[in-house]
């Protein structure tokens, strides 16, 4: 939002404090942000909201251990809010009404950090080594959501249209205060700062693509020039997997960018890194470019090296890994 749609809004809700942040927005954009215009509708609208409006009241938003507190408009959130909400009108109202309370910050990077990172050491005669403790910090990521009148984009190319059942259950677990479940796939084991950008008003349109076309040079030899024509990651459509119960077992499973898991039963010895792309990419057929990561500390790359490499020897027996779209 501009600043001066924002000194608008201010404005407005200080002639009226009935007025939401949310509820003011919407009289203004219905008026094309003129304020004199804006006057009568927001009158009317504060009178009928005084008589019905019930008393404000405070709610914890996210699962922060700050325990940062903001206040909410009871006519949009309160003790009986709707945990599926199918409007998703309601949904971006309420939430913006919660992001406009603010959070309480003063605290923030004023107490110091306690995480034990060492060896302990026992009182008495041990033979065996002290267990090693590691720490419990987790990396912190600045992830920006942007709203826009057809759907939601995150910044890591993440693009879910706002009517959508993906759409909704991303809407309804910011309100909450939790993290989407399409953001856990892509940032897991993380702290996430979310900064949530007002572009409601726009339509989303992805930006277009131009291949690279030309030539490049080896390092290693001297020999001519290699051409590249906008190489991309190819998966053989002809491959057949196969399961075969009466050799060893085990499972794999894999996690499509949308957040969803899926477990496939794999023989270790005869079924290769190659296959779990394949497995990967009938899962997700509609993504043309994607590497798999490996959930693990610290998450790592198949790369293409690895390709050839057996599911045991990869050591991917039980793994879960996640595409990650390139």
């Amino acid at each position: 939002m501009a600043d001066t749609q924002f000194n608008l809004v201010k404005n407005l809700q200080d002639l009226f404090p009935q007025l939401s942040a949310a509820q003011a927005r919407n009289i203004l954009v219905n008026h094309k942000w003129d304020l004199e215009s804006s006057l009568e509708d927001a009158e009317s609208f504060a009178a009928k909201a005084s008589n019905e409006r019930p008393k404000t009241e405070n709610y914890c938003v996210g699962r922060d251990d700050r325990r940062s507190t903001q206040q909410d408009d009871a006519s949009h959130t309160n003790t009986s809010a709707p945990d599926n909400c199918d409007d998703v009108g309601k949904l971006l109202e309420s939430l913006f009404s919660q992001v406009s309370g603010g959070y309480d910050d003063k605290d923030k990077g004023s107490a110091p950090l306690n995480a034990f990172y060492g060896r302990g050491r026992r009182l008495g005669h041990t033979e065996q080594p002290s267990p090693y403790i590691a720490s419990t910090l987790r990396q912190r990521r600045d992830v920006s959501i942007t709203l826009y009148r057809n759907g939601i984009f995150v910044d890591n190319g993440i693009f879910i249209t706002m009517n959508s059942p993906e759409g909704k259950e991303f809407l309804e677990a910011m309100r909450q205060g939790y993290i989407p479940s399409s953001l856990q796939s892509h940032y897991p084991d993380c702290e996430l700062n979310v900064t949530l950008l007002d572009h409601l008003e726009l339509d989303y349109k992805p930006a277009s693509l131009t291949a690279f076309k030309g030539e490049g040079h080896r390092l290693t030899t001297d020999e001519g020039k290699t051409s590249t024509s906008g190489e991309r990651l190819s998966f053989d459509t002809s491959r057949n997997f196969h399961f075969e119960p009466s050799e060893d077992a085990s499972f794999i499973c894999i996690l499509n960018t949308q957040g969803e898991r899926r477990e496939f039963k794999v023989n270790p010895s005869r079924h290769t890194v190659e296959d779990v792309y394949y497995l990967a990419h009938s899962l997700q057929p509609d993504l043309e470019r994607f590497v798999l990561v490996v959930r693990s500390m610290p998450p790592y790359k198949l790369e293409n090296l690895t390709r050839s490499q057996t599911i045991e020897e990869a050591k991917l027996c039980r793994a879960v890994v996640t595409i990650r779209p390139l």
